[in-house]
Parts: structure tokens; sequence; C-alpha cells
């Protein structure tokens, strides 16, 4: 569970007792099975509703820390969701610095690891190498998951294709700085993941709780497509905002200012931005308001200013007006 102990697999968890100590070996206590699933206060989560139920195993420590990992099952949507809440009940405090929101082992056996990585323009693309011996990870710690690391991944058998062998993918429900790490072991595979422990420092005082985000797990024995499509529906039906589950509804469009407005943006020069019926908004970089390329100022809308028509100096095909 935490270094020190016998099990010397990266641990799910790192705690920092009243007295210097780190290590933890939290024993069964008690599980139970209900009906719906608790909430998740302050994080996104897959939503309850019917067919679903929770498994949650608590498991104590000697030193005073209880950890209960809820495990809820959607049944229509092949979906297990698994988070973790970490419970301080000594009467001292006591400091996580790492708080894993899913740690799941594995049989001995070869595996393949496939990860999505990339850099900016070039987003998600899915490495695949076989699970060495060892750790290996990928993570952010700038805040946000970026364009390298997508907080996913996915563990398969070798000979696993689009259409045929077994695979297990995960992701995290978080939008923070995160770490996967898929370790190879005398004792078999092992797969951790949750936020990032790099500055991670949270002090429990006693009776205090923390949360970690939720992991979602879905299993295919008919490949990687499969896996794709049971994560497709339980996104849709469980995750999305219900008035968007239907695909023939109309939904928002996220205006990506960037390019446009760079750090210089708020409600009032962002709004003429979004493309009207009868009107072409330019968002190329190549617009100059003031004479120079790459100004700080939005441009004007086409037909009120120096864009008008052809008028981009760089005659880029996005500038030209419909």
């Amino acid at each position: 569970m935490a270094p020190g102990a016998a099990d010397h697999r990266t641990p799910p968890c790192i705690p920092a007792f009243a007295d210097g100590s780190e290590t933890a070996e939290p024993v069964f206590v008690q599980a139970e099975v209900t009906a719906g699933k608790p909430a998740l206060p302050g994080l996104p989560a897959f939503r309850d509703g019917a067919g679903v139920e929770t498994l949650a195993v608590t498991l104590r420590d000697a030193f005073g820390l209880e950890v209960q990992l809820r495990y809820t099952v959607y049944e229509a949507e092949d979906l297990i969701t698994r988070t973790a809440v970490y419970t301080n009940v000594s009467s001292r405090p006591l400091t996580l610095h790492k708080a894993a929101s899913l740690c799941l082992d594995f049989a001995p056996g070869p595996m393949d690891l496939i990860t999505l990585n990339g850099t900016w323009a070039a987003e998600r693309t899915p490495e695949r190498g076989p699970l060495r011996w060892g750790i290996q990870s990928v993570g952010s710690t700038r805040g946000i998951p970026g364009h390298a690391h997508n907080p996913a991944a996915i563990l398969c058998t070798p000979d696993c294709t689009e259409t045929t062998g077994s695979c297990w993918g995960f992701a995290l429900v978080y939008s923070g700085s995160f770490l996967i790490e898929a370790q190879r072991a005398d004792g078999g595979q092992r797969l951790v993941m949750g936020i990032h422990p790099y500055h991670f420092h949270w002090q429990l005082e006693p009776g205090g709780s923390f949360a970690a985000p939720e992991a979602a797990m879905v299993y295919s024995g008919q490949g990687l497509g499969e896996m794709s499509r049971r994560f497709h529906r339980a996104i849709r039906t469980r995750l999305l905002p219900p008035r968007w589950q239907d695909m023939h509804v109309p939904r928002p469009v996220l205006l990506n200012s960037w390019e446009a407005c760079y750090f210089d943006f708020d409600q009032e020069n962002c709004w003429p931005w979004p493309p009207r019926p009868g009107r072409r908004t330019s968002t190329c970089s190549c617009w100059t308001t003031a004479g120079s390329r790459g100004a700080a100022t939005p441009p004007p809308a086409w037909g009120t200013g120096p864009q008008t028509g052809t008028s981009c100096p760089a005659a880029c095909p996005s500038c030209a007006p419909d």
C-alpha cells in the first residue's frame, strides 16, 4: 500500500504520519454492496441511475488511515468506476503525499501498454509497446492534462487487434495534473492512476477525508474497437449533461480565442468572432490592425475594416471571404 511495506511495487498511497513514518498496510474491515452510487462532491463523475450498484470495501491501517475503495458497476454500459476515499481516523494529523484513484493488479504474463501522446496540433497519437520490466509512466504536472499525454491508458494482450483479443481500458475523469504508472514486476503487472504526487501534500486533520477523482474501467474480449465503443456509450449516457445526450440536438461550439485574441480577451472582444448567417469572421494569425503581424488586438469582422475582401497580407486561404 505504501513504501516500506512488504509489497515493494509502486504504491497507490503515500501517507506521512505525525511520527514521521510513511508506511501503511491497511487491512480489510468490511465490504458492502448498495444500490446506486454515492456522490463525489466537487468532482466530475459518471451519474447514478437505474441498474447501478456500488461495492464499498473498507480498509484500515493500525496508525489510523482508513481507505474506502468504491467500485460502481454500470451493467448496461459494461463499465466500472473506481474511486478511493482516504480518512484520518486517528487523533493526530497526517499528510497524504500520494492518493491514487485506481490500483489494479494483473496476473503475470506478457502485456502491451497503449498510451495517447503528442504535441500541439498532433495530440493523442497512440503509442503501443510491450510492458517492460520496471515502471513505465505518463503524466502531467502543468495543472492540466495538456497535449503531451492524455489521462488514459490501455493494457492488452500482445495479439490484440481492433476486432480480436483482450484489452482493459482506463480513463481518469479529471482535468488536472495526473500520473499513470504501469509496472511489470515478479508478482505480475500493476496499473496505478490518479492525481500526480508531484507537489501534492494534502493534510488530513482527525476525522478529515479526501476523495480521489474517479477512474473508469472497461474490458473487451473483442478487441480495441469494442472497448472504444463501450467507453463512447457510457460517456454519452452517464457523463455528458443529459440535455446534450441526443446526438441530433445542436451542441455548443467552443471558441478557441488563442489565435484570435491571445491573452487580451473578454466577452466584449470575443463576441464578434462566432460566424453568423451571411457573415465570415477571420481567425487567421496573419491579420494586421496596426501594420504588424500577430498584433494582440482582434481583427475587425469582414466588411468592417482593413481585412475586407482579400486584404490578408499573406493571402492565406482561410482569410478569403465566403
